[in-house]
């Protein structure tokens, strides 16, 4: 372990960075998709990415014989998994969505990149242990740094919308549950078979949103090109290529490089023309760096929630 973390190879942090730099381009995609097709709805666009993926997801998991159907055979561990779909992937993808098509694509991926720290405070609540120092030190940057985005600097009002920042919150929260629901499950039946029937399950789910038909008014090669980005490249392939990097590199390691997500979200966004403020820069910059003040004491923060899980509380 020690030697893992002093020496990444360095093919799984490339795998990695590529897997964080191919989320946040999927978000500026999405961004894309609702400016030129203001007919699609986050709700639909959501449910097209969770159906589409989970499929070639469990198609993917029975092509390597990793039995995409066993989860289904033990009715605790199958709820487990629609939890994670509803809990977890609804509220990280669909409200995610909202805050980019409220917004844009820069300051949501900042938003919900927040989610480790409701996992901080889960941590503390579920196990009544208070945060070490430098998670503190975390929540303090990263308030701030929110507290800049959200009103750039003029504290007599909002800068974004309150729908961008609601829905944003939402998705870290979601983001949170996404990664605490399913760990116990992931182990047994693999990364594959649990996503991929948590997105089909939240998928589904989907239906009974109103807003779930308000799909394209008409269909050409740009759009094809740009969905076919958000599910493959933004969910199928970033998901294979974070998981092998993560068998050879450690989680603290795959957490620092979590962070090129947000960055290439807002790199690629001014690129295409979204003005980001120096507020928004500075704020952002600010989360990044408070959630890599925590990353770099995750593992401390894994094994407490291990000890936990095993009765030593």
């Amino acid at each position: 372990m020690m030697t893992e973390e002093k020496r990444a190879p360095l093919s799984g942090i490339i795998l990695a960075a590529v897997a964080a730099t191919g989320w946040g381009l999927s978000g500026v995609a999405a961004g894309v998709i609702f400016d030129r097709y203001p007919a699609i709805s986050p709700a639909w666009l959501t449910q097209l990415r969770m159906i589409l993926a989970g499929v070639i997801l469990l198609i993917g998991s029975g092509m390597l014989h990793q039995r995409p159907f066993a989860v289904l055979h033990h009715r605790r561990d199958a709820l487990q998994v629609a939890y994670y779909g509803w809990f977890g992937l609804i509220p990280a993808q669909y409200f995610y969505f909202i805050a980019v098509h409220d917004g844009n694509a820069s300051v949501a991926t900042i938003l919900q990149y927040l989610g480790l720290f409701f996992v901080v405070f889960y941590t503390a609540v579920r196990f009544r242990q208070l945060p070490g120092r430098a998670e503190w030190i975390g929540i303090i940057v990263a308030v701030v740094g929110t507290v800049l985005i959200v009103t750039h600097g003029r504290f007599n009002g909002l800068a974004v919308s309150t729908s961008v920042l609601f829905w944003g919150m939402l998705s870290a929260v979601g983001s949170a549950a996404y990664t605490l629901i399913p760990k116990r499950v992931l182990p047994i039946y693999g990364t594959m078979n649990c996503t991929g029937w948590g997105l089909i399950v939240s998928g589904l789910t989907m239906f009974i949103f109103p807003s779930v038909t308000q799909g394209p008014t008409h269909v050409d090669l740009p759009l094809i090109g740009l969905l076919l980005f958000v599910v493959l490249i933004g969910t199928v392939v970033t998901l294979f290529l974070f998981n092998a990097g993560l068998k050879v590199i450690s989680a603290t390691t795959a957490s620092l490089l979590d962070s090129l997500e947000p960055l290439s979200a807002a790199v690629f966004s001014v690129w295409l023309g979204v003005s980001l403020t120096g507020f928004d820069i500075i704020g952002g910059i600010l989360i990044i760096l408070a959630v890599l003040l925590i990353s770099i004491d995750f593992d401390r923060l894994r094994d407490r929630i291990r000890r936990n899980d095993r009765g030593d509380e």
